[in-house]
């Protein structure tokens, strides 16, 4: 059995950290971005995991979907954003666009995630 093959089972302290301030960025960041950009949105996550943690805690990639739709929700004119999610291992990877697609499939505002490994 791969040494990291159980990962992603368990948010860790240091994944509860990560999210936490990247959560806390988030916001700001999707705010200051929202009200500049009228031709849409590209948000990159290089390592983005399964999206989900198996015991059900949302991982940095639905994060950042929770955050986008957070800011945009109350807004009149909806500026698109496509998000782009990186992640080399396969499993990994074929979990991530089921979670992706259940979190952004009633947004028509965000585009069909593209996921690539």
């Amino acid at each position: 059995m791969a040494r990291n093959s159980r990962f992603f089972d368990d948010k860790h302290p240091w994944s509860e950290t990560k999210d936490a301030l990247l959560g806390n960025y988030l916001t700001p960041f999707f705010m200051k971005v929202y009200n500049a950009s009228r031709d849409g949105i590209i948000y990159v996550d290089a390592f983005a995991g399964p999206g989900r943690f198996k015991d059900g805690t949302i991982g940095s990639p639905l994060l950042a979907i929770e955050k986008y739709q957070a800011v945009s929700r109350g807004r009149r004119a909806k500026r698109p954003i496509q998000f782009v999610f990186g992640e080399a291992k396969r499993s990994l990877r074929l979990r991530l666009e089921s979670n992706a697609a259940d979190a952004t499939s009633s947004v028509n505002y965000i585009k069909p995630p593209i996921i690539k490994g």
